[in-house]
């Protein structure tokens, strides 16, 4: 079975050293930005729709003129390298060693490459709660909603492409999704089309979080009930799912106040518990990261095979 083939792969090795193809997709997304860049929603809808194109036509091609087993390969290692469980442990576990040497400086350098927020100015609470929130919605960006696309696309004969699809778009939302000077209409397409295709992931994906959680909470009503009221106190649409469920399951305070490209942004609290977060709490986080996107990966393959 080649999706849970891939996803050990991924499990067991981590993202491939070379021919990652999120590297092409990004360099991709420069030379386009670079060819048609305006700061107009039109010249933004561009680089949405071309840069789509440009992967999603060839594989499709590919799909329909190449032996099967040649395919087969291509989808295996296209499967295996978009999933990301093991290579968001190895990233943000290097900020967890960092801190446990209490080199916070470190911490603050190796944390800044995987947030999109000001990390120099963090003391180690705010590291670990970033840590904690980041893991959190790269559950969803990086596992969960990759597996849901795939299903769906394999219900069509096209899981690859709806993959690719996925993955570029959320590309494009961490290149220009922001909404700063340079971004504000060029980006608009990008960001909202993240945000609608990971609003069905996002809801499903943070529910099995939760009931993956359960086990390592001290009280499990509590935790429900963290969930279910604090799940849209984020700027985002989609982010305050998955770091409620880990908020509700840990019963610490996650969001509130946070700065991005030198602007303070006055989000809502997740949770209300103002402990200290401990490097337990990660580690917790990391089971929850493995166990959720196991069980997802299982409801997908039941999906696809009709179990």
């Amino acid at each position: 079975m080649i999706y849970f083939l891939a996803f050990i792969t991924d499990l067991i090795i981590g993202d491939p050293f070379k021919f990652h193809p999120i590297i092409k997709i990004g360099n991709t997304i420069k030379k386009i930005e670079k060819f048609i860049y305006k700061d107009k929603y039109f010249n933004g809808f561009l680089l949405l729709l071309f840069t789509i194109l440009i992967f999603i036509i060839p594989i499709y091609i590919i799909r329909n003129t190449t032996f099967t087993f040649i395919f087969l390969i291509l989808k295996y290692y296209i499967i295996y390298s978009l999933i990301a469980t093991k290579s968001l442990y190895k990233e943000t576990l290097k900020v967890v060693d960092a801190l446990k040497k209490n080199n916070i400086k470190e911490a603050k350098k190796l944390l800044s490459y995987v947030v999109s927020r000001d990390t120099t100015m963090l003391n180690e609470q705010q590291i670990k709660k970033a840590l904690i929130e980041t893991i959190s919605e790269n559950t969803i960006d990086g596992v969960i909603a990759p597996l849901f696309y795939l299903a769906l696309g394999a219900k069509f004969g096209i899981d690859i492409e709806l993959l690719v699809a996925y993955k570029i778009v959320n590309t494009l939302d961490s290149m220009v999704g922001y909404k700063n000077k340079k971004y504000r209409k060029f980006g608009y397409f990008s960001a909202k089309t993240d945000d609608y295709l990971n609003f069905i992931p996002a809801r499903i994906g943070s529910f099995v979080m939760l009931c993956s959680g359960l086990f390592y909470s001290k009280n499990i009503k509590k935790s429900i009930l963290i969930f279910l009221k604090n799940r849209n106190n984020q700027t985002s649409p989609n982010a305050g799912f998955p770091e409620a469920a880990i908020a509700g399951i840990l019963d610490i305070k996650l969001a509130g106040p946070s700065t991005y490209f030198g602007n303070t942004i006055n989000k809502l609290y997740i949770g209300n518990n103002d402990r200290l977060i401990t490097l337990k709490d990660i580690t917790i986080t990391y089971k929850v990261l493995f166990i959720s996107s196991s069980i997802f990966l299982l409801l997908m393959i039941g999906v696809i095979y009709g179990v």
